[in-house]
This record gives C-alpha cells, sequence and structure tokens, in this order.
C-alpha cells in the first residue's frame, strides 16, 4: 500500500514486525470492495442481445479476414439493414495465428440481430462450412456445434424424403395441443394396429402447422422463420429465415412458397423453396389478406384480383377490375 515505504531494516531487527505487517495487510486486503460496486464507479453494458455469433467459418490467416468481413457485410446489406465492417469482429488465436472460425456481429437492436441469426443460421458457404448462427448470450449453442456437416438422412435421398409418402403400410398424421406439436404414425399392417409417436415438440409453435400440397413436408411457422420437416425422422430439411409470418402457401409443384407476414417489413414474399431465396416481394394493397394470392394447379403461375378507381371528373370513377398473373421463376 505503500510502495515508497521500506521496513527492512526494522524488519531485520525485529522479525516479528514482519509477520505482524504480514498479518495486517492480509486482513485489510479482504476488506476490500469491488471497485465496480462503488457509488462512483463507471458503468458496464452488460446487455449483449444486439450482438449475434456466427460459428464454423472458414479458419484464416489474418490478410484474409477482411473478405469473410466483407461477405458478412454485404450478406446483411441485402437483406437491407444497416451494419459496417466496424461492427464485425473475427478474432485470432495467437497459439495458432489462425481464426477460430468465429464472428461477432454488432448490430442496432435485438430484433435486428435476431434477423442476422436467422440470415447466417443454416448458411452453406461450402460443404463443410455451414454456419451456425445465434445470439451472443447464446453461444454455448453455437460451441457445441460440429465443424463437419453431414447431411441429415432424410435430406441426402429424394427417395428417403418421400418415403412417408409412399408407405401404404403406416399413415402419418399430427395434433396439436395448444403450442406443443405431435406426430404420429397408424400402422395399419400389423395385426393389432398401434398407433406410434414419431415427434413430440414441446412449445412449437401458436401459429396453424399444415402439410405441403403432396404431403412431403410438415410446415411448421416461428417468430423467426419457418421450417419445413419432412423424411421418415420429420427432421427440419429446409428452414426459410422469415420473421412474423402468420401464414404459408405452398405451390402444388413444391417448388415455390408464400408467406404473409402483415407485422413484417414486407408482407408478401415468394420464394424459391429449393434454393431458399426470395423470387419477388409486394407490400399488401388495402384489404388483401393472406387468401389474396392463388396459386394455379401446377404451381408455374401465381395470381390476385385487383380493382383500382381513377377520378375522371368531379362525378366520374373510372373503375377497373382485373387479374395480376405472375409466371414462375420470373415473376
Amino acid at each position: 500500500m505503500f510502495p515508497d515505504f521500506l521496513f527492512d531494516d526494522e524488519v531485520a531487527e525485529k522479525p516479528e514486525l514482519g509477520d505482524f505487517l504480514r498479518i495486517a495487510i492480509q486482513k485489510h486486503s479482504m476488506s476490500v470492495n469491488d471497485p465496480l460496486s462503488l457509488s462512483d464507479a463507471p458503468k458496464m453494458n452488460d446487455d449483449f442481445s444486439m450482438y449475434f455469433v456466427i460459428n464454423n467459418l472458414p479458419k484464416c490467416k489474418a490478410e484474409k479476414i477482411a473478405k469473410l468481413v466483407t461477405l458478412i457485410e454485404s450478406t446483411i446489406v441485402k437483406k437491407k439493414l444497416k451494419v459496417t465492417q466496424d461492427d464485425i469482429e473475427i478474432p485470432i488465436n495467437p497459439e495458432t495465428n489462425e481464426t477460430d472460425g468465429v464472428a461477432f456481429v454488432k448490430m442496432s437492436n435485438e430484433e435486428n440481430a435476431r434477423h442476422g441469426v436467422s440470415i447466417f443460421d443454416g448458411f452453406k458457404l461450402t460443404k463443410n462450412n455451414i454456419f451456425a448462427a445465434c445470439l451472443l448470450p447464446e453461444f454455448e449453442k453455437v460451441m457445441q456445434t460440429s465443424e463437419v456437416f453431414e447431411m441429415p438422412r432424410a435430406a441426402a435421398e429424394y427417395e428417403d424424403l418421400r418415403a412417408p409418402v409412399f408407405d401404404i403400410k403406416n399413415e402419418q398424421y399430427f395434433f396439436k395441443h395448444g403450442t406443443n406439436l405431435q406426430v404420429d404414425f397408424f400402422a395399419a399392417g400389423q395385426s393389432i394396429a398401434k398407433d406410434q409417436t414419431l415427434l413430440n415438440m414441446v412449445r412449437a409453435s401458436d401459429k396453424p402447422v399444415t402439410w405441403s400440397p403432396q404431403g412431403t413436408f410438415l410446415i411448421l411457422i416461428k417468430l423467426d422463420k419457418v421450417i419445413f420437416l419432412g423424411g421418415q425422422d420429420m427432421i427440419p430439411i429446409i428452414v426459410l429465415p422469415k420473421h412474423k409470418v402468420v401464414a404459408v402457401k405452398m405451390s402444388p409443384c413444391e417448388k415455390y412458397v408464400l408467406t404473409y407476414s402483415p407485422m413484417g417489413e414486407t408482407c408478401y414474399t415468394v420464394w424459391n423453396f429449393e434454393m431458399v431465396e426470395i423470387i419477388r416481394e409486394f407490400e399488401a394493397e388495402a384489404e388483401e389478406d393472406e387468401d389474396t394470392y392463388k396459386w394455379s394447379h401446377d404451381g408455374k403461375y401465381i395470381a390476385k384480383k385487383f380493382r383500382t378507381e381513377t377520378i375522371v371528373e368531379e362525378t366520374v370513377t373510372k373503375v377497373k377490375e382485373g387479374i395480376s398473373v405472375y409466371t414462375l421463376p420470373s415473376m
């Protein structure tokens, strides 16, 4: 405590004085308060909800970090979110002089951070670099992600994906208890028919759950994404990153999807389902709802009715009604 005071001579003359000083100092040090608990201590920001983490990026040397930062920035900006390269940090491991495949991204608020998670979670850069993302407080979950991507068994082969549809001995069905979802199959081919549970999800969704037109997928709407479950094990096959979806309409050919988000940034979004790409977005006109757009029987077209009113004179209004038809996938 007093670095300029030396007691070497006194301690040499009286050794018991050294023991006394040591005990006194130890007692004092044990009573020291945490500096951050003092009234005039600086306030530390412990709210990390606006940060999200991307895991399983390619590991690289310092000179290649800029390319990864640019990739992350451009991907976010394409989704009409604001971020700068200064908001993206990819640390280097001093022991290896390489990155650990992790990036930390700062957004303007928690909602945008969750949007960022939905963009990068499952983002496929290469076969061995399937990104996993989550909010920073959930980083422990990301650290458990394997660096080697394994194709889900149900998604590996088309025959396996369609196996439940072609299985004439077992009939799949689902039912909901509030927000809980259960998928069973009825083994009609057995001498004593029994229902067997295939999937049981707690707090699955508070939105309607539906089968796809051909019965290949079970469509599950979450807060920030739409999950398409399928295969013999009913695992997630494709995930559409879209916030505040309340209804989903899949084309009869199961190649395209229309999501309806009346409280989202864009009301109607048409997706290339297999590529998880947005084809076109539409704002909602007056009195339009989830049933406004209709698919053709083969899924090659999507259309809606329209009505426009134009005032020609003070007392004359010209009304035009018709059907707007869009061809997929060009629209």
